[in-house]
């Protein structure tokens, strides 16, 4: 039976279809202009090809960029869109660079670093914005983190508020924005700070004064990031109750899944840093509980649900606009008629109204994307499904073999890098200052310890994740629409997943094709021999050690026991 698409329309108000047989998220995005924020980064790369790739009928897509000494804009547009990520794209439609243009701004800037000429332009010509800008750092001092991530969203809102046909904004967060609570619900939380006065104190007093406060801020939150991500949320509250705004909040974002290839990363940020040096052989130990859950979420179901996000957050704003202007007519006529509630009119039970539009106000939503409630795994599984695949490409240029051994505790986890990490890297720089080289490895080890620290606490927690938002924002899709924007996490295959996720790793991050794979079998196996001789011979000097001072003892306490008897008493 055809779809049934009733058109009955009583004052401006359509009843809501319930089939479909065409993509309302394609003709949302026909002939509208997208800014995006951050669209330089691994996110926003996926999220451009996404939306060239499929709403063709979009017309033009700006780019806030650094301005970059040396390089025209058009060389940088051909640059970005030269790797494999954009490779289905170019067949497709080989000249879709030309939807793409730049704009000159700075995060850590007043007013974004906007021009004055730019913000008319922005105003006057965007209808939708993605705002995916931040600096990503843990360790980015305070008042770093407050301009780029609040300061900077702050004044987006505001020029987003006098955007003439803006239809979504939509703010991209992080679930651990409230890490600091056991329980992180879909609504706004209460910061230590509110965002604004945290964007007057860090104008009006030394940054040094700042970041010397930012123990005392950050209590219960690991970093200056999520912290700011805090605070930005609390801009996006305060600032846009009264616009089409929306805030989504991924988990640890990794590789791609499905499309437009799978296994596509080009950074090492969180656990890929983790997969990339075990499979070089410097990171051998990882602070973590193997029982918790790793709340990792592939970057392109997170990219197909923040752009149904900006269909779903537009709609439901026309609607409760719709409605708030169908309620004064009707209490203006009231008053001509001189009577109050002579008009039969029950938002629960108008029946001009479907259930989605049956709302008083429009209220900011919030999405929480994770994988735990839905598809979850932990931390063991997590590396035990990246060692299946490292066993059988592994690394060429690895220095050592693949393994990585989670530390539960601090003491474990400094007890593992002495022994696992340290003491090696001594050992090999000592090596190398012999043969006359650089000593490089203790350094390196720093690093990765460095490293560690920052994401150990999101490798030892539990937290319980609200997503029905989510849920109830897939469900409301069209069945074109679920397929072509995909982000159902319940179906993801994780071993499936993690094959291509190690193979993307292999080959995008640290550069090697699946051609060397045959000669890093071999200098694996030259790895695990050399491993076991060394653990022998550790063994083996440890046992002779212990019977040596096991021998030393005992000969003591026979000295001991029995002194050297005196000249008169011997026979």
């Amino acid at each position: 039976m055809a779809p049934r698409i009733p058109d009955l329309v009583l004052e401006g108000i359509e009843v809501p279809r319930t089939e479909m047989n065409r993509s309302l998220i394609q003709d949302f995005f026909e002939g509208k202009n997208i800014l995006i924020t951050g669209g330089t980064g691994f996110f926003g790369n996926v999220l451009i090809e996404k939306l060239l790739r499929s709403c063709s009928g979009i017309k033009k897509i700006y780019i806030t960029a650094r301005p970059r000494k040396g390089k025209t804009t058009t060389e940088r547009i051909k640059e970005m869109f030269s790797g494999p990520l954009f490779a289905k794209l170019q067949e497709d439609e080989p000249n879709f660079a030309k939807k793409v243009a730049f704009v000159s701004a700075d995060m850590d800037l007043e007013e974004c670093g906007l021009s004055a000429e730019d913000q008319a332009m922005l105003k006057r010509e965007i209808d939708v914005v993605f705002h995916a800008a931040a600096t990503v750092r843990f360790d980015a001092e305070l008042s770093t983190a407050i301009n780029t991530n609040v300061r900077a969203t702050r004044d987006l809102v505001n020029l987003a508020r006098e955007m003439h046909n803006l239809k979504a904004f939509v703010f991209v967060s992080t679930i651990f924005s409230n890490c600091n609570n056991e329980a992180i619900p879909e609504k706004f939380c209460v910061p230590r700070i509110a965002g604004d006065i945290a964007i007057a104190l860090n104008e009006n007093v030394e940054s040094d004064v700042i970041n010397k406060m930012a123990p005392n801020l950050l209590d219960g939150w690991p970093n200056t990031y999520v912290f700011s991500k805090c605070l930005a949320e609390d801009v996006i509250k305060n600032l846009g109750k009264d616009m089409p705004m929306a805030v989504v909040r991924p988990s640890i974002v990794t590789s791609t899944a499905k499309e437009p290839i799978r296994g596509w990363i080009n950074n090492l940020y969180g656990p890929t840093g983790v997969t990339a040096g075990a499979m070089k052989g410097i990171l051998r130990t990882f602070p973590g509980d193997g029982e918790c859950p790793a709340e990792l979420v592939p970057v392109d179901y997170v990219i197909n649900s923040i752009i149904a996000c900006a269909w779903d957050t537009s709609t439901r704003f026309i609607e409760a606009q719709k409605r708030k202007e169908r309620k004064a007519a009707i209490n203006e006529f009231e008053n001509i008629i001189g009577g109050e509630g002579q008009i039969f009119f029950d938002e629960e039970f108008d029946p001009f109204l479907g259930e989605e539009q049956r709302q008083k106000d429009f209220s900011i939503p919030v999405y929480n994307y994770v994988s735990t409630n839905r598809n979850g795994i932990t931390w063991n599984e997590y590396l035990e499904m990246n060692a299946a695949t490292v066993r059988n490409f592994p690394l060429k240029a690895a220095i050592w073999s693949a393994s990585c051994t989670l530390a539960k505790t601090r003491v474990e986890f400094l007890f593992y890098s002495f022994f696992l990490h340290y003491l090696p890297a001594l050992l090999a720089d000592g090596f190398c200052t012999l043969v006359g080289t650089k000593p490089r490895f203790v350094r390196i080890s720093q690093k990765i310890h460095n490293f560690s620290n920052h994401l150990s606490f999101f490798g030892t927690k539990n937290w319980k994740f609200e997503d029905n938002n989510v849920g109830d924002l897939w469900d409301r899709l069209t069945e074109m629409d679920k397929d072509i924007f995909y982000f159902n996490i319940e179906d993801l295959y994780w071993p499936e997943y993690f094959h291509y996720y190690v193979l993307g790793v292999r080959e995008y991050l640290l550069q090697e094709s699946l051609e060397t794979v045959p000669e890093a079998r071999r200098k694996m196996y030259r790895f695990f021999a050399l491993q076991y001789l060394l653990v022998f011979l550790v063994f083996a000097v440890f046992t002779y050690g212990t019977f040596q001072l096991v021998g030393a003892f005992s000969s003591s306490e026979s000295m001991i026991l029995m002194p050297e008897l005196p000249e008169s008493i011997m026979v």
